[in-house]
Protein backbone atom coordinates (compact mmCIF):
# COMPACT_ATOMS: atom_id res chain seq x y z
CA UNK A 1 0.00 0.00 0.00
CA UNK A 2 1.57 3.17 -1.03
CA UNK A 3 1.59 5.87 1.52
CA UNK A 4 -0.78 8.78 1.80
CA UNK A 5 -4.40 9.07 1.73
CA UNK A 6 -6.56 6.03 0.35
CA UNK A 7 -10.89 5.88 0.91
CA UNK A 8 -12.06 2.96 0.78
CA UNK A 9 -15.55 0.73 2.23
CA UNK A 10 -13.25 -1.87 3.42
CA UNK A 11 -12.42 -3.02 7.37
CA UNK A 12 -11.61 -5.80 9.15
CA UNK A 13 -12.76 -8.27 11.68
CA UNK A 14 -10.31 -9.07 14.43
CA UNK A 15 -9.09 -12.84 14.51
CA UNK A 16 -7.66 -14.76 17.67
CA UNK A 17 -3.66 -15.18 17.43
CA UNK A 18 -1.51 -16.78 19.49
CA UNK A 19 2.14 -17.23 20.36
CA UNK A 20 4.08 -20.34 20.65
CA UNK A 21 4.74 -20.73 24.59
CA UNK A 22 7.98 -19.97 24.55
CA UNK A 23 7.24 -16.49 22.95
CA UNK A 24 6.95 -13.43 25.04
CA UNK A 25 4.78 -10.48 23.38
CA UNK A 26 7.52 -8.29 24.73
CA UNK A 27 9.86 -9.60 23.04
CA UNK A 28 8.48 -9.24 20.06
CA UNK A 29 7.96 -6.41 17.32
CA UNK A 30 5.61 -5.54 14.96
CA UNK A 31 5.40 -2.96 11.89
CA UNK A 32 2.48 -0.85 12.73
CA UNK A 33 1.75 0.07 9.05
CA UNK A 34 2.02 -3.42 7.69
CA UNK A 35 -0.61 -4.60 10.22
CA UNK A 36 -3.08 -1.78 9.60
CA UNK A 37 -2.45 -2.42 5.49
CA UNK A 38 -3.60 -6.14 6.11
CA UNK A 39 -6.72 -4.41 8.15
CA UNK A 40 -7.49 -2.53 5.02
CA UNK A 41 -7.09 -5.67 2.81
CA UNK A 42 -9.57 -7.24 4.87
CA UNK A 43 -13.01 -7.65 4.62
CA UNK A 44 -15.92 -4.95 4.86
CA UNK A 45 -16.83 -4.62 8.72
CA UNK A 46 -19.81 -2.31 8.85
CA UNK A 47 -22.85 -1.28 6.35
CA UNK A 48 -22.30 2.13 5.01
CA UNK A 49 -18.78 2.69 6.41
CA UNK A 50 -16.06 3.58 4.82
CA UNK A 51 -11.94 3.81 6.01
CA UNK A 52 -9.86 6.64 5.15
CA UNK A 53 -6.53 5.12 5.65
CA UNK A 54 -3.59 7.61 6.10
CA UNK A 55 -0.72 5.43 6.35
CA UNK A 56 2.87 6.21 6.54
CA UNK A 57 5.90 5.63 3.67
CA UNK A 58 7.97 3.77 5.94
CA UNK A 59 7.49 0.89 8.74
CA UNK A 60 6.66 1.98 12.28
CA UNK A 61 8.28 -0.58 14.33
CA UNK A 62 6.25 -1.42 17.43
CA UNK A 63 7.22 -3.43 20.95
CA UNK A 64 4.29 -5.47 20.26
CA UNK A 65 3.62 -9.29 18.57
CA UNK A 66 1.76 -8.40 15.24
CA UNK A 67 -1.18 -10.58 16.48
CA UNK A 68 -1.76 -8.44 19.96
CA UNK A 69 -1.37 -5.63 17.84
CA UNK A 70 -3.97 -6.66 15.14
CA UNK A 71 -6.31 -7.78 18.06
CA UNK A 72 -5.62 -4.15 20.09
CA UNK A 73 -6.56 -2.42 16.71
CA UNK A 74 -9.34 -4.57 15.73
CA UNK A 75 -10.92 -3.89 18.98
CA UNK A 76 -10.65 -0.54 18.95
CA UNK A 77 -11.60 0.00 14.85
CA UNK A 78 -14.49 -2.58 15.54
CA UNK A 79 -16.18 -0.34 18.05
CA UNK A 80 -15.46 2.95 16.01
CA UNK A 81 -17.39 1.01 12.74
CA UNK A 82 -20.05 0.28 15.65
CA UNK A 83 -20.78 3.77 16.58
CA UNK A 84 -20.89 4.74 13.00
CA UNK A 85 -22.93 1.71 11.62
CA UNK A 86 -26.36 3.08 12.63
CA UNK A 87 -26.18 6.42 10.31
CA UNK A 88 -23.19 5.01 8.38
CA UNK A 89 -20.28 7.49 8.15
CA UNK A 90 -16.10 7.54 7.46
CA UNK A 91 -13.74 6.24 9.62
CA UNK A 92 -10.37 8.35 10.02
CA UNK A 93 -7.54 6.50 10.41
CA UNK A 94 -4.03 8.08 10.66
CA UNK A 95 -0.81 5.88 11.73
CA UNK A 96 2.11 7.96 11.76
CA UNK A 97 5.62 8.42 14.02
CA UNK A 98 6.15 11.24 16.69
CA UNK A 99 9.09 11.41 18.39
CA UNK A 100 9.98 8.01 19.70
CA UNK A 101 6.35 6.84 19.59
CA UNK A 102 3.74 5.70 17.08
CA UNK A 103 0.43 6.98 17.04
CA UNK A 104 -2.32 6.14 15.70
CA UNK A 105 -5.85 8.82 15.87
CA UNK A 106 -9.43 7.07 15.13
CA UNK A 107 -12.12 9.45 13.94
CA UNK A 108 -15.41 8.64 13.80
CA UNK A 109 -17.52 10.89 11.25
CA UNK A 110 -20.99 10.00 11.24
CA UNK A 111 -23.01 10.68 7.70
CA UNK A 112 -25.91 12.30 9.91
CA UNK A 113 -23.42 14.96 10.53
CA UNK A 114 -24.00 14.53 14.84
CA UNK A 115 -20.72 14.51 16.57
CA UNK A 116 -18.33 11.88 16.94
CA UNK A 117 -18.73 9.44 19.68
CA UNK A 118 -15.46 6.97 19.96
CA UNK A 119 -14.31 10.01 21.84
CA UNK A 120 -16.92 10.27 24.56
CA UNK A 121 -16.68 6.76 24.48
CA UNK A 122 -12.70 6.69 25.12
CA UNK A 123 -13.15 9.46 27.95
CA UNK A 124 -15.87 7.42 29.23
CA UNK A 125 -13.63 4.76 29.73
CA UNK A 126 -10.49 6.30 31.39
CA UNK A 127 -12.81 7.95 33.71
CA UNK A 128 -14.41 4.40 34.68
CA UNK A 129 -13.52 2.40 37.99
CA UNK A 130 -14.44 -0.79 36.33
CA UNK A 131 -14.43 -0.73 32.90
CA UNK A 132 -14.43 -4.02 31.80
CA UNK A 133 -17.56 -4.92 33.95
CA UNK A 134 -19.45 -2.51 31.51
CA UNK A 135 -20.15 -3.94 28.17
CA UNK A 136 -20.14 -0.76 26.38
CA UNK A 137 -16.87 -0.13 27.69
CA UNK A 138 -14.99 -3.61 27.62
CA UNK A 139 -13.25 -3.44 24.34
CA UNK A 140 -11.94 -0.55 25.18
CA UNK A 141 -10.42 -1.85 28.74
CA UNK A 142 -9.44 -4.97 26.37
CA UNK A 143 -7.63 -2.64 23.83
CA UNK A 144 -6.05 -0.84 26.02
CA UNK A 145 -4.96 -3.70 28.31
CA UNK A 146 -3.04 -5.18 25.45
CA UNK A 147 -1.59 -1.47 24.65
CA UNK A 148 -0.75 -0.99 29.08
CA UNK A 149 1.31 -4.28 28.76
CA UNK A 150 3.89 -2.83 25.92
CA UNK A 151 3.98 0.78 27.47
CA UNK A 152 1.78 1.94 25.15
CA UNK A 153 -1.60 4.03 25.86
CA UNK A 154 -5.41 4.69 24.26
CA UNK A 155 -6.82 8.23 25.08
CA UNK A 156 -9.11 11.01 23.36
CA UNK A 157 -7.72 13.67 21.84
CA UNK A 158 -7.83 16.12 19.04
CA UNK A 159 -7.20 14.88 15.55
CA UNK A 160 -5.55 16.68 12.68
CA UNK A 161 -9.05 16.87 11.17
CA UNK A 162 -10.15 18.74 14.04
CA UNK A 163 -12.53 16.89 15.79
CA UNK A 164 -11.90 14.85 18.96
CA UNK A 165 -10.87 10.85 18.22
CA UNK A 166 -9.00 8.48 19.97
CA UNK A 167 -5.27 7.84 19.72
CA UNK A 168 -3.30 4.62 20.98
CA UNK A 169 0.29 5.54 21.58
CA UNK A 170 3.19 2.97 21.24
CA UNK A 171 6.41 3.15 21.76
CA UNK A 172 8.66 2.77 18.74
CA UNK A 173 11.70 0.55 18.22
CA UNK A 174 14.47 0.36 15.90
CA UNK A 175 13.87 -2.18 12.88
CA UNK A 176 15.37 -5.86 12.72
CA UNK A 177 16.60 -4.45 9.62
CA UNK A 178 18.65 -1.95 11.05
CA UNK A 179 20.41 -4.80 13.13
CA UNK A 180 21.77 -6.82 10.76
Amino acid sequence: MRAGARTDATAWRTAPASLPANVQAADTTADLRAVLAAMAAGPRLAPGVSVDWQLPAHALWVAMAPGGLAQALGRLLALAAELLAPAGGVLRVHARAEGTTAAVSVVDEPADRQPPTLARRVHGFSQAVHPERDAALRPLAECAQAIDAHRGRLYAAPSAWGAMGATLRLPLVPSMKEHA
